[in-house]
This record gives C-alpha cells, structure tokens and sequence, in this order.
C-alpha cells in the first residue's frame, strides 16, 4: 500500500507492508526532480487509504476440490470436508463425473441420493460491525435437462440460502449454466454464524454449488492504515512549515 507526499527534495513515495498483526512503515525518494501540489497529494493519499480500507480479506474458500471419494467413487450422500449436513443429504460430484451434472470440476448436488435434500452449512466466527460477503456459483442440475416431463420437479431446482440473518431465494432452469450470487451479512454480535444452502424438494436433482468464499470488508481502517496516514500527514505539516521558514528568510 502506498501514498504520495511531498518532501523538500520533490515527491516522496510512503509505502506500507502489513500482516495481520503489524505494519512497517518506510518513505524513499523516488522522483527527486518533480514538484507535485500539495493539495493533489493529499487527496491521493487520502483516496489510496480509503480504498485499502474498504479492500475486504477472504476469511473462507472453498471449490470443493479438496474432497476425496476413496470408498464413495460417486460422492453419494457424501458430506465436503469443512461443512456440516443437516435434515438429509447432498452429494459431492467428483471431477470425473462432473460434467454430466453441468459442472467443470468437483461441485455440489444439493439435493442427495437419498431423495432428502438436506442443509449444507458452513459455520464462520464472524465479528460485529464488519460487513461479511458470501459468494458463490450456483447452476441448475443438467441431469434433468433431458426428460424433465417425466417429473415436473425437474424443470426447475429451488432452494434458499441464508447468511446470518439475510437470505436469498433461487430458482433455476434445469439447463441453467452457472451463476455468481453474493449475499452479504453484518452481525450486530461477534459470534458462531452460517452460511446455509438449502435445496427444495427432495427428488434426487438439486442445483449444482461450486466455489463458495466469503469475504470480510470492514468500514473502519486497520490500525497500519491509520499509521501510515499520520506519517503521511506528518510529512506534509513538515514541508508546509519548512516552506513558510524558508519564505520568511
């Protein structure tokens, strides 16, 4: 991360390199020879810190490739690594069988092979007053594309997914190719929260999930950030009181 300010030998390039548990902050001469005006400066600094701030960290991922079907080559009623499932099943599509399903690596049924679609749930431990995105692909079961008259659930797969408190409802075409949705949550209490995928029905075809993450975006700037704006500033009311001295001489 970096702002510009100004220096008496010309434009100082300020540059922060964080972690999550400190920042380093260091400022050296890169363009010795040009002048910049120091309200421009500023608002860059300014600007470059807003967007930082506003840039979130992916707290979970997942594409669901890390699953392994050793004794389940199919995925049937197979519950992902990492998630929890609830009321029923669903089944975890392996990458060789994927597409049959309309999906172009390891991805989710969410209604399983025992006819019961159930709750896929990843729990999070999210804190209050950060605003928290959920997102995620979502696809309608090829597999009832070809005869979908033969039950009229086919056609469409629907469901509910729900974050925190916010909720979603989708219905897709059986032949839907993937989609990305986001859904975003901000708890007013630092706790457990999840994140559910809920299919409906319960006829064996649910829609197809792949690549869930969720992501942290918080209004209040991290503490580096808030250090290297003062060393920012610091600088500036330093040349602004050089000058006025060198001007009164």
């Amino acid at each position: 991360m970096c702002i510009t300010v100004i220096s008496l030998n010309g434009l100082l390039r300020c540059c922060a390199i964080a972690d999550e548990n400190a920042g380093v902050v260091f400022c050296k001469n890169q363009y010795p020879n040009r002048k910049v005006h120091m309200k421009k400066a500023l608002a860059v600094a300014v600007l470059t810190l807003v967007s930082v701030a506003s840039h979130g960290s992916t707290i979970f991922s997942d594409d669901f490739d890390a699953n392994v079907f050793a004794g389940n080559p199919f995925g049937y009623n197979m519950t992902p690594v990492g998630w929890s499932v609830t009321n029923g099943t669903v089944d975890v599509i392996p990458a060789n069988q994927s597409a049959y399903y309309g999906c172009s690596s390891t991805c989710i049924d969410l209604d399983g092979t025992s006819g019961d679609a159930g709750i896929l749930s990843k729990a999070l431990g999210l804190t209050a007053g950060v605003t928290y995105t959920a997102s995620f692909e979502l696809a309608g079961n090829h597999r009832g594309q070809p005869t979908p008259s033969a039950n009229p659930n086919w056609a469409f797969d629907t469901g509910t997914i729900t974050f925190g408190t916010q909720s979603l409802n989708y219905s897709l075409p059986a032949f839907a190719g993937f989609s990305f949705y986001q859904l975003a949550f901000t708890p007013a209490v630092s706790g457990i929260y999840s994140l559910n995928f809920s299919n409906h029905g319960g006829d064996n075809v649910g829609a197809m999930l792949d690549n869930v993450s969720v992501n942290a975006v918080s209004s209040v700037p991290e503490p580096e950030t808030y250090a290297l704006l003062l060393v920012g500033l610091g600088l500036m009311c330093s040349v602004v009181r050089r000058r006025k001295a060198q001007q009164a001489v």
